[in-house]
């Protein structure tokens, strides 16, 4: 097996994440939930060191990120899991709440903060840390929820992202190549999902206020009551082959 039978297999797993984008002109929030096949990260993670791929590998993988699918997919900091993050914006879009887009320097950089484990076992008692192989790749699925939010204020829309860890293990591979580790977002099952996105305010709340150093006016915005009071608008899910 090499990296474009593992790639063009079937058996790789998607990862989930909910994304919670507060309007601050309009005093929204909206949900979205994702769920994008891992290939996405996985690909952007090799092409950053290819010393250890064939050269055809490299080709194939150099070949997948100019493709029109991969148009706008410049997220190597992996808010958006290594995929386009254009559909989440369209999405906002279609509301008619915006004429323009969110710029991924609105999102990066960004700082990672964990949900504290007792509440997180409250919210979701099912999630437990497990292994799971999907054809030669090995998945190490932890139970820690976290939350990324931006190191600064943007001017009208404050994008959060909620997921849950994990990462795939480094693999030797029988030609010669290696498929280098890479922390990834955990998939979440649909009952997993509803679950975060009818939370999402009090998951963020819930890591707000254990952080320290982050920016005074997100966190004081994050925190304020008057957020809660806030239409929300719940979207649909969006999957990214």
């Amino acid at each position: 097996m090499n990296i474009k039978q593992l790639l063009n297999g079937p058996y790789l797993p998607y990862e989930s994440a909910v994304y919670i984008i507060f309007d601050l002109q309009c005093s929204e929030v909206h949900v979205i939930s994702r769920d994008v096949n891992s290939k996405y990260g996985i690909v952007k993670n090799q092409l950053q060191d290819p010393d250890d791929m064939t050269s055809s590998e490299e080709r194939f993988l150099n070949n997948l990120t100019t493709h029109p699918q991969w148009r706008g997919g410049e997220d190597y900091a992996e808010f958006f899991d290594g995929a386009p993050p254009l559909d989440v914006i369209r999405q906002i879009t279609r509301s008619r709440l915006m004429t323009g887009s969110i710029p991924v320097h609105h999102v990066v950089p960004y700082d990672r903060h964990d949900v504290n484990d007792a509440y997180r076992r409250d919210l979701l008692p099912e999630v437990t840390e497990m292994e799971e192989k999907h054809g030669g790749i090995t998945y190490n699925n932890s139970d820690c929820l976290n939350v990324c939010i931006p190191r600064n204020m943007p001017p009208r829309f404050l994008m959060t992202k909620i997921s849950i860890c994990g990462y795939i293990s480094e693999v030797e591979l029988p030609n010669g190549s290696v498929l280098y580790e890479k922390e990834v977002s955990r998939y979440l099952s649909a009952e997993w999902r509803e679950v975060v996105r009818s939370n999402a305010l009090s998951i963020i709340k819930a890591a707000v206020g254990r952080s320290y150093g982050m920016d005074e006016a997100i966190s004081s915005l994050l925190l304020s009551p008057r957020v809660d009071s806030w239409p929300r608008v719940m979207h649909q899910r969006l999957t990214v082959e």
